[in-house]
């Protein structure tokens, strides 16, 4: 469960290496939902897990 939730970042891990190398430009949209997306699997990080008992 938690590694899904690292999944969710490798969108936008591809996005900040790919930038510089295509030349496009980052958009503050595209970085204020890559923030959300951040804060969501940290602090899903920090949630304890139940055991489904």
């Amino acid at each position: 469960m938690r590694v899904s939730q690292i999944q969710l970042l490798q969108p936008f891990l591809a996005l900040i290496f790919s930038a510089p190398l295509l030349g496009e430009p980052l958009r503050p949209s595209t970085l204020a939902f890559a923030l959300a997306v951040l804060a969501t699997v940290f602090f899903g990080r920090l949630m304890p897990m139940r055991d489904g008992k």
